[in-house]
């Protein structure tokens, strides 16, 4: 409730006043608090320069402020002359978003209920939880689903021919490989789930073109199911932006129900989120599906409520949220926005970074002896926070065997490197930012570049593997080039409509004088009721997770880790043997007989190497033809060898070259970034007649020689195959911490370039000065 006492004048001494009776994206201009439970901001529109006053109330008060701050903000406005304010938010009405341009999943909100602590470190160091065979069948079950509704399937038998069309799929087939899963055993795990399929069409899925009863209201293991039946199928893997709110999901399916409410037939549009677990109706599950219906709300549409389906128990509730679950979710939605976006400290001496602010530990064993990110957690707590633990909590305990592996130089390291890296992505925007989508109109991102705005679909969509191939064309003649508009073949694009954000994804694979053609991620003619569409390249923020993720797996307790710690934290010497044998040595010869003698040197001394050697090479000394000598040496010699580089170019021209001299290979990575003349060593067309798993597999062993760039070396095959030798080329141009996820898959690593060359890019000074 708002104080009912006069504590000062709520008029701003502007002529325009904002109103906050929807949501304003506003820049906090001052901030004061009035009471220990009160905080009064003053607001300026991002988008008129229009102000305001707010008051914030109860929960609100506590919200982590500073003058600065982007918000997105609803609230009331104060009827009485004594309140401080002219708007308000409290408990009961009104919300707050901070920083609401950073899109948080709906999935990473929830997350953080058990764990706050743990929802932070997941969005840092993304990838170190890896996917488990239980979330593959979890994710091939909810395809198979949405499959069946999709397709108006109902019958056991047409059900299993689907499954089997699922598991044939190529991007299946991948998902399978990279968890070490046959076909077989897949299947006998869906065939579980193919009668609980059928059974929940049945009850509550109107066949096309039948009336069907609304179903009574049930009691099982005293959970009310839903009365209610769905009758037809908006949307499948629904992608929504929903920047008033600051967050992001996927919504497994979007149907349209029809519901007996207060005796009274409803039509209504809700999200479906499908569980294959136990029935436990847990906060997260319910919380995820209230932010559903909140960002579905957002679009405009009549959104109050969702649906929670258990599908192997074939239990499914109507999850009702009103302002108070809103308000909690907003609330921890802004905790996690608060502690990712937190600048790392420096230390006194400038020397270093202190360990990044991170929520308070939980108190819960269990949950913390098999949480994946216990030792980047309790190396943390160990600088900073560990001896002020209770000593009933568990990860005092913990931490000293989960770090026992780790010497206070390892522990530094990742201290170090956490802060150079979250304080280089602060300052990665660069020119063209996410938020334009929504705070630009597409005229001005379309005149600012790198953007298409009025687009239509011509012709035919047409498939391609999974993905729906579109052309556009401009709805006006007033542009005259579209390969002036800034996007080329490779970039990752999202396309919008007026009324939604993000409805399609996908890269540019073609642009011509008047057309663009994209490779999406849905159908837009079956998807989108929208003729128009405006199309803008999607920066991907992989590099901060891809970098941070390879900095967690240095600290994991294996072999593995010990020794790449040895050499590249602890830095050991690299050591060589004495004398090479003439077995080696006598293939070699024609091989080496081009090279000259500095780099016929350069590469004996590679081969001799037992765990890394550094070649440095000036331009125009010949470093191309040194690796290109050394890798086909290698695999005459029966090694496998794994070619990496910061670029695709660099990596193109060594294997261009091994390609001309017959040495067989396979190069990993989008077609749309390879070189022409090695589209036909891509890994799409070599895999595309993989019906299997172990086809696959044995594919990807075959080849001696296999190139990708840093970022590329996440692909699955590195986790399921180890090279004797790693080559890293122009190694002086990329941050060290990037080449690390490529070194954990060889067993010994050769680095070639020139250190008076440009190093990387590194945007943030204090970083630069912090040797990243």
């Amino acid at each position: 409730m708002i104080e009912e006492k006069a504590t000062g004048n709520a008029v701003l001494e502007n002529k325009e006043e904002l109103s906050l009776d929807t949501f304003q994206r506003c820049e906090i201009i001052e901030l004061r608090s009035k009471k220990k439970w009160e905080k009064i901001v003053k607001l300026r529109s991002t988008h008129s320069k229009a102000m305001t006053s707010c008051l914030l109330q109860d929960s609100w008060a506590d919200s982590e402020l500073e003058v600065g701050d982007i918000i997105s903000v609803r609230a009331s406005r104060c009827e009485t002359s004594c309140c401080p304010a002219s708007w308000f938010i409290s408990n009961s009405v009104g919300l707050l978003v901070l920083h609401p341009d950073m899109l948080i999943s709906s999935t990473a909100v929830v997350g953080s209920v058990f764990c706050l602590r743990k929802g932070v470190l997941s969005e840092w160091f993304r990838g170190i939880d890896c996917d488990s065979r239980i979330m593959i069948i979890g994710s091939l079950v909810h395809e198979l689903l949405q499959e069946v509704l999709e397709r108006n399937i109902r019958t056991l038998s047409a059900i299993r021919d689907v499954t089997q069309e699922l598991l044939n799929r190529s991007a299946c087939i991948q998902m399978l490989y990279s968890a070490n899963m046959s076909k077989e055993e897949t299947m006998k795990e869906l065939e579980n789930f193919v009668p609980h399929i059928a059974n929940f069409v049945d009850m509550y899925v109107q066949d096309l073109g039948h009336e069907m009863a609304p179903q009574p209201w049930n009691e099982s293991n005293n959970v009310e199911k839903f009365s209610g039946t769905i009758c037809a199928i908006h949307d499948i893997e629904e992608n929504i932006w929903a920047p008033e709110l600051g967050m992001k999901g996927k919504v497994d399916v979007t149907v349209e129900v029809k519901i007996n409410r207060h005796k009274k037939d409803l039509t209504k549009i809700m999200p479906l989120e499908v569980k294959t677990g136990r029935p436990c109706f847990s906060a997260e599950h319910k919380g995820q599906v209230t932010l559903y219906a909140m960002m579905m709300s957002q679009l405009g549409r009549e959104v109050d409520s969702g649906m929670l389906l258990y599908l192997r128990d074939g239990i499914m509730q109507e999850v009702k949220a009103g302002n108070n679950e809103w308000r909690d979710l907003v609330l921890l939605r802004n905790q996690l926005a608060y502690f990712i976006t937190r600048l790392p400290t420096v230390v006194d001496s400038g020397t270093g970074f202190k360990p990044p602010h991170l929520p308070e530990p939980i108190n819960h064993h269990s949950a913390c002896s098999k949480c994946p990110y216990l030792t980047i957690c309790t190396s943390f707590l160990g600088r900073d926070g560990l001896s002020n633990l209770s000593t009933s909590n568990p990860l005092a305990e913990l931490a000293s065997a989960a770090t026992s592996h780790l010497s206070a130089s390892h522990v530094d390291y990742l201290v170090h490197w956490t802060g150079l890296l979250l304080l280089e992505e602060s300052q990665t925007s660069g020119p063209i930012c996410q938020k334009d989508v929504w705070c630009m109109n597409p005229q001005q991102r379309e005149k600012r570049g790198k953007s298409l705005c009025s687009m239509v679909v011509t012709g035919r969509v047409m498939m391609s593997g999974d993905s729906c191939v579109h052309t556009f064309q401009k709805d006006c003649i007033s542009f005259q080039d579209l390969r002036t508009s800034g996007l080329t073949v490779g970039d990752y694009v999202t396309v919008s409509t007026d009324a939604q954000l993000a409805v399609a994804t996908g890269t540019v694979c073609g642009i011509t004088h008047s057309t663009l053609t994209l490779s999406l991620n849905r159908d837009l003619r079956k998807r989108s009721s929208s003729s128009c569409f405006h199309i803008d390249i999607y920066t991907l923020q992989n590099g901060k997770g891809f970098n941070l993720t390879n900095l967690g797996c240095l600290m994991n307790n294996t072999d593995v880790a010990a020794k790449l710690r040895k050499l590249i934290v602890d830095r050991e010497r690299p050591t060589f043997v004495e004398r090479l044998r003439s077995s080696i040595l006598r293939p070699g010869r024609p091989i080496l007989e081009p090279l000259n003698m500095c780099q016929r040197r350069a590469v004996l001394k590679a081969l001799s190497a037992n765990d890394y050697f550094l070649i440095k090479g000036m331009p125009g000394t010949g470093k191309t033809a040194t690796i290109v000598s050394l890798v086909e040496l290698l695999v005459k010699l029966g090694q496998s060898v794994l070619v990496t580089s910061h670029t695709h170019t660099a990596v193109d021209n060594v294997l261009l070259k091994l390609a001309a001299r017959n040495v067989d290979l396979l190069r990993l990575g989008s077609s749309s970034r390879i070189h022409p003349q090695l589209q036909v060593k891509s890994e799409g067309d070599l895999i595309s007649n993989c019906v299997s798993p172990t086809q696959m597999e044995a594919l990807y062993n075959s080849k001696p020689v296999v190139g990708t760039t840093c970022l590329g070396a996440g692909h699955p095959l590195f986790a399921r195959r180890t090279f004797d030798v790693c080559i890293v080329d122009e190694s002086t141009q990329v941050l060290q911490i990037s080449v690390l996820r490529p070194l954990f898959s060889a067993k010994k690593f050769i680095l070639i370039g020139d250190p008076d060359q440009l190093p990387p890019l590194v945007r943030s000074k204090t970083a630069r000065y912090g040797h990243v």
